[in-house]
């Protein structure tokens, strides 16, 4: 179990079982040995995105589908191309 909090522009990651933490800068997504994601959505479209993966297929995003994501994101675009 993992304890994730904000501080400043730092994620903070602190290992529950025995105290380990990790102050983490720049980060778009966490992935643990476990298979388990945690996107860091930098702002209200980006967790729209995230929560739509989690809608439609029950998971959580891949690397490669939020860089795809993110990609698209920075381009004009159509919610089409978001869904395809």
């Amino acid at each position: 179990m993992w304890h994730l909090k904000f501080s400043g522009n730092r994620l903070e990651l602190t290992q529950l079982s025995d105290g380990a933490m990790f102050s983490i800068k720049n980060a778009e997504m966490v992935a643990f040995d476990n298979n388990e994601t945690v996107v860091i959505a930098h702002n209200q479209t980006e967790g729209i995105l995230s929560r739509l993966v989690h809608s439609f297929f029950n998971r959580d995003a891949t690397a490669a589908e939020w860089q795809l994501g993110r990609e698209t994101l920075q381009k004009p675009y159509d919610p089409d191309a978001i869904l395809d």
